[in-house]
């Protein structure tokens, strides 16, 4: 998976009823510009990494996740670790974007 096909999906995720009855803040996860609407068409810069979030997003969603192997294998039981802690209702630090984190994990 590409990272913006990551980031669509984050998105997609993050706008699903499940997600949205939890209440987080859109810029929990992306960094916004200035005055910007807090919707998808603005969510274009991630505040944390993209492969952590999809795992977490996907647990609070209730549905496969589509990066939680890959993160696994770059960073052993990571993905492991997030479902685990948001099936027991907490939400685990996430690690921070770093574009040359994400560019070598791409």
């Amino acid at each position: 998976m590409t990272l913006d096909s990551v980031n669509l999906r984050c998105i997609d995720l993050f706008f699903r009823p499940r997600v949205q009855a939890l209440h987080w803040p859109v810029d929990l996860f992306w960094r916004l510009p200035d005055h910007a609407r807090r919707d998808a068409n603005v969510l274009r810069e991630p505040s944390v990494n993209l492969f952590e979030l999809e795992v977490l997003l996907s647990t609070a969603a209730n549905v496969p996740s589509l990066c939680a192997q890959f993160l696994d294998l770059h960073m052993p039981n990571r993905g492991e670790f997030i479902r685990l802690s948001m099936r027991r209702g907490r939400i685990p630090m996430l690690s921070p974007a770093c574009a040359a984190a994400l560019q070598a994990a791409a």
